[in-house]
């Protein structure tokens, strides 16, 4: 999953610089908000993983 992330990161960033001007801008500022939910999403599954939640042991 981080590796799409980077990869769409690097995508936007090369789309922004070929859109120049306003619609660079608002496309980037509509992927931004995605970009973000991913890199949450991401984070959480990480906390999740490194300390469930659950007692994994008493299975």
């Amino acid at each position: 999953m981080e590796m799409s992330l980077q990869s769409l990161q690097r995508g936007v960033d090369v789309t922004h610089q070929l859109w120049r001007g306003r619609a660079g801008d608002q496309f980037a500022s509509s992927v931004h908000g995605e970009l973000a939910g991913g890199r949450a999403l991401l984070d959480e599954m990480r906390t999740t993983v490194a300390a469930p939640s659950w007692d994994g042991a008493a299975r």
